[in-house]
Order: structure tokens, then sequence, then C-alpha cells
């Protein structure tokens, strides 16, 4: 077998949108199923598009999304049934990544500016990419909230009425304007009158993620083990590393 050494790979992978969510001009789009976040400035024309490669683990292929996003005047969460990842902008093409959370829900809402984690009320099963169909027990508290990293039960049924009001469809979200974004493998934009207009996500400028990770000697779930049962830090963590999306 001969093997051409000079024919190297294209480093590029196509986008798959997956997920999509709004705030003003600032638009926040997930791929199906690799850790890639692209922010689209709408306030620009034609729009200027970011990509960054996020520090998150690639999922198998799903029909539609594997990841939910919900944006803020600061960034944007990205939510999944393992976790919960805040990404802050930092700069016009740098973003921080951390991982506030390794719980998760079936869905999340954001409303009026707080983040919800929801499960189904009753006895399920999942067709788990690793295990296969998994039977899923009911949680005691089918809404939680997240505050200061913690998800915190909503136990008023008035506010979980409310909330639950309000879940959408991860691809697709609709402005207060009565625009329609839906991202199904490409952008679009379907504005009141019916006009729809696909939003061209190249070329993209690469950004920076500075990938925050906490210190786990600091947890207090490791304060009462003996010195040397606790984990030690490394001598060179990876706190505030930075990841450079791949340049198109």
């Amino acid at each position: 077998m001969d093997l051409d050494l000079d024919a190297v790979p294209d480093d590029v992978t196509d986008f798959e949108a997956g997920a999509v969510t709004v705030t003003g001009t600032d638009v926040w789009v997930m791929d199906r199923a690799n850790p890639l976040l692209l922010h689209v400035d709408t306030s620009h024309s034609p729009p200027q598009v970011v990509e960054y490669l996020l520090p998150l683990s690639i999922e198998p292929p799903p029909d539609k999304w594997s990841r939910r996003v919900h944006a803020d005047r600061d960034g944007c969460w990205i939510t999944s049934p393992e976790e919960i990842v805040r990404c802050a902008r930092l700069g016009p093409t740098e973003l921080s990544v951390h991982r506030v959370t390794t719980e998760g829900g079936d869905y999340t809402i954001d409303y009026e500016g707080r983040l919800f984690v929801c499960t189904y009320p009753h006895h399920s099963v999942h067709d788990h990419p690793q295990y296969g169909f998994v039977h899923i027990d009911p949680d005691q508290y089918p809404v939680r909230e997240l505050i200061d990293g913690d998800l915190i039960p909503v136990l008023d049924d008035s506010i979980t009425a409310i909330v639950q009001s309000h879940r959408r469809r991860a691809d697709r979200v609709e402005t207060a304007d009565g625009t329609k974004w839906i991202a199904d493998a490409t952008l679009t934009a379907e504005l009141p009158e019916g006009t729809v207009h696909t939003i061209d996500l190249d070329p993209r400028t690469p950004g920076q993620v500075q990938w925050i990770r906490e210190d786990p000697s600091q947890d207090p779930a490791f304060m009462d083990l003996p010195p040397e049962s606790a984990p030690h830090p490394r001598e060179n963590p990876q706190a505030g590393r930075i990841l450079r999306a791949r340049r198109r």
C-alpha cells in the first residue's frame, strides 16, 4: 500500500446548524454533533461570523440536535443531559468557557434571564449511544433552576406552569419582531412578511476560547479526605488554556 505523505487532509469540518438562540443582534448557533459554536453578528451587512472550537465532546450525529443554546447579553448557555456550560464573551473574537455543572436534564428553558432544567415527570426509556436502551426513573423535582452553579428545585406550581409554557424546540426561535430563526443544517431567518433568507456562514473568523477549569483540590467534597487521597492539581494546570478555532 502506497501512502501519499503530501496529501494532507482538509482541516475544515462542515458546519451543520443544530440549535439556535437570539438576543438583539447576536445569534448563537451550535453544530448538531461537533463542539463548534458560531456567533453571528447581524448588526453588520453581511453578518459577521466567528467560529469557536469548544472543549466539549463530539456527540453521535443526531436527527436534529445534541445540545441546546440559550442567549443573554453577555454570551450564552450550552446545555445537554450531561452538563451545563457557560460561554461568556471577553471580546469580539474571544470567549471564556466554564463547565458549571455535570448535571443536566431532558430539556432546558430560559425565561426572563433565568435558566431552568427540566425532566420528564414519568418513567421513560432512552436510547443511550453507549449503553443502549436505559430505563429512566422520574425526577422528584421535574423543574429546577440554575442558581450560582446549583440546580435548585422549583416548588411553586405556578412558576413551573409559566416556565413550561415557554418551552421551545432547540432548532428554532422567534424574536420579538416576529422573525423566525431556524437551524436545520443551514441557518435561515423568516421575516414576518414571509420572506426567507439563508444566512451565509462563510467566511468565518476563528475565535479564541479560554477554558476555565476548576481546581479539584478546592472542591468542598474533598476537604475531609486525608492529604494523600485528595486530588492534586497538575504542575501545569490547563485553567485558562486557549483554544483556537481552525482558520478558514
